[in-house]
């Protein structure tokens, strides 16, 4: 199994003239990149960086932050992703879950225009922590004294703190490392091949699993596209400068795509276009095609995973309902059979959470369950069904508010759609936005309810969007309280 400082050396060594990685400003070829790498190793390591120093870095998609995270990964530290302009309860959250010492924040959240970063040390407090020693750089624009850097440990003892919070807004910690990152990477591209012809562009949070932004180029020497979200606005002119083949995004960031890169040209040169982190809803997949003829493709995976794990058969893209998809190889999948549960394991799927108080939803077997309920046809593709939890009983009855979901999401003009439920005030909650040309919903949505919930009591909410977690899954938790 390679590491990342060993796939570095490889393109380098075969392709070094050839783009690697490039942002918005500037552009990297592989020998550039791997000159750079050593010269923030060398840096680092001055600093008094070592094995088992635990980093946060808060960092924008652009070049840095893949020089800061393949730097510390193959120096050995364990690297934690921390939101990029965290509210202080969020660190503190985060902080109080993992040991971190280092942080790594990029200055120009404060000071626009800036590239620099500001590193310190830290250490536990009474209230929180005491920042020590800060000191500032820019990642692509170091001393010379650094270039040619060889030191060299151990890749295999770099640890990386995949975070998630689901749908519950909670704080949790999957610890794994370069391996199962390198080892998912190289098994999905077994579904999603890349090349060194290839541009691959990922536009997940940089705090939601980061490693996705540049691990699979960088294994398969092709270019890896870094773009800010303010700097979206100009993605058809992106698309096409770099000839852009593999699009990685939530359904809501392809939404909004879809509306302000509306010539075909501007797709033209897609060959993989995947949304991921909720429901990619057929409206959608119906819209990216009649409007551009490229074939959105949902994806599922999840942080207890290490990356994705099923694929949507490119034929089953205009089918309705929630269809997840085919495995990858390298993972073994099963379905509960009285709960229809999907559970999984593989040696990139986690052992447990990190640091974790509850029950571990990783059984005796090293099966993840997953808490989603999936059907499985004659060809093996998964068909998402709900959720373990998104059952209710209420008014005596017992109510599946993933179906709730699902019926009034494929009325005409809903453009979101959450339903919810509040012990407090024993109320299904029905959330929706709708599309600008969509008229009269409420009657229609009224109607529906009437029939599905009496006598269950529930109110139904029109919103201008619903409210998201840094995940870009909805917050429902936020939506409870409004029932309250």
């Amino acid at each position: 199994m390679y590491t990342f400082n060993d796939y570095l050396e490889q393109w380098a060594g075969h392709i070094g003239g050839s783009p690697a990685v490039a942002d918005a400003e500037q552009e990297l070829t592989y020998s550039m990149l791997l000159c750079k790498v050593r010269e923030l190793q060398g840096y680092l390591h001055s600093q008094g960086l070592r094995e088992g120093d635990v980093i946060g870095i808060s960092a924008p998609r652009c070049v840095s932050l893949v020089l800061l995270y393949v730097s510390a990964l193959g120096l050995g530290l364990s690297v934690v992703p921390l939101p990029e302009q965290a509210a202080e309860i969020r660190l503190q959250q985060i902080l109080s879950l993992i040991p971190v010492n280092v942080l790594i924040q990029y200055e120009g959240y404060s000071q626009p225009g800036s590239k620099s970063y500001v590193m310190c040390r830290i250490r536990p407090a009474k209230d929180g922590y005491i920042r020590e020693t800060d000191s500032t750089f820019i990642p692509y624009e170091l001393s010379d004294s650094y270039a040619g850097y060889t030191y060299s440990p151990s890749e295999a003892n770099a640890s990386y703190y995949n975070l998630t919070s689901g749908s519950t807004g909670r704080v949790k910690a999957v610890r794994t490392g370069s391996r199962e990152i390198i080892m998912n990477a190289l098994l999905v591209s077994e579904r999603l091949p890349l090349n060194t012809e290839d541009c691959y562009c990922c536009l997940f949070a940089p705090d939601m699993h980061p490693h996705e932004l540049f691990t699979r180029p960088l294994l398969f020497g092709a270019r890896c596209l870094l773009l800010a979200n303010h700097e979206l606005r100009s993605f058809g002119h992106h698309m096409r400068e770099h000839r852009l083949t593999h699009l990685l995004a939530t359904p809501h960031t392809l939404s909004y795509l879809l509306k302000i890169c509306q010539s075909r040209e501007d797709w033209q040169s897609i060959r993989f276009l995947l949304g991921t982190g909720e429901n990619v809803p057929y409206d959608l997949r119906f819209k990216f095609y009649n409007r551009t003829g490229k074939k959105l493709i949902s994806v599922w995976g999840c942080t207890e995973t290490t990356g994705i794990v099923l694929v949507m058969p490119e034929a089953s893209f205009l089918e309705e309902g929630t269809i997840l998809g085919l495995p990858v190889p390298g993972y073994e999948l099963m379905i509960e059979p009285v709960s229809g549960e999907l559970l999984i394991r593989g040696d990139s799927v986690m052992k447990g959470y990190w640091n974790y108080e509850e029950q571990q939803p990783v059984d005796q077997n090293g099966y993840y369950h997953t808490g989603d309920t999936v059907t499985c046809n004659s060809d093996g593709v998964l068909t998402f069904t709900g959720r373990t939890d998104s059952f209710i009983k209420a008014a005596g009855r017992r109510i599946s508010l993933h179906e709730l979901e699902q019926q009034i999401g494929s009325l005409p003009g809903i453009a979101e759609t959450a339903a919810v439920y509040s012990d407090v005030s024993h109320t299904v909650g029905i959330f929706y936005s709708a599309n600008s040309e969509s008229s009269r919903l409420y009657p229609d949505i009224l109607q529906l309810l009437n029939d599905a919930l009496a006598p269950t009591k529930f109110r139904i909410m029109q919103c201008a969007g619903l409210p998201k977690l840094t995940s870009g899954k909805i917050n429902k938790k936020e939506l409870e309280a409004k029932l309250e």
